[in-house]
């Protein structure tokens, strides 16, 4: 809609019968990972750079458990600096409540 790149995608699985978490281990991109493990992960599979920028921009609506991303949040130099305040003030009591989550609109 926003005139990014676009792939159909049917539904079921065409490269197995059977699903196992330890399938996918290493293919899918875990919260923690800085952008250049994101980059190298999605080329993996073929994906440029834009690809994974449209294909991550199509989740745009979320939450975060804080323990996922706290201890990047300061050291991390590409949040912007407002995002990253937000977000400490969001997650302060994560260590009493490792529940905690953030909603976030990207």
């Amino acid at each position: 809609m926003l005139g990014g790149p676009y792939y159909n995608v049917y539904l079921g699985r065409k490269d197995s019968r059977l699903s196992s978490a330890s399938s996918i281990e290493g293919k899918l991109p875990k919260p923690t990972m800085g952008m250049s493990q994101l980059i190298n992960l999605f080329a993996s599979s073929g994906f440029t750079v834009q690809e994974m920028v449209a294909f991550s921009g199509a989740h745009t609506i979320g939450f975060s458990h804080c323990k996922e991303f706290s201890s990047n949040v300061g050291n991390d130099t590409h949040y912007n600096p407002r995002f990253a305040q937000a977000l400490k003030q969001a997650c302060a009591d994560y260590p009493k409540n490792p529940t905690l989550s953030v909603l976030h609109l990207k």
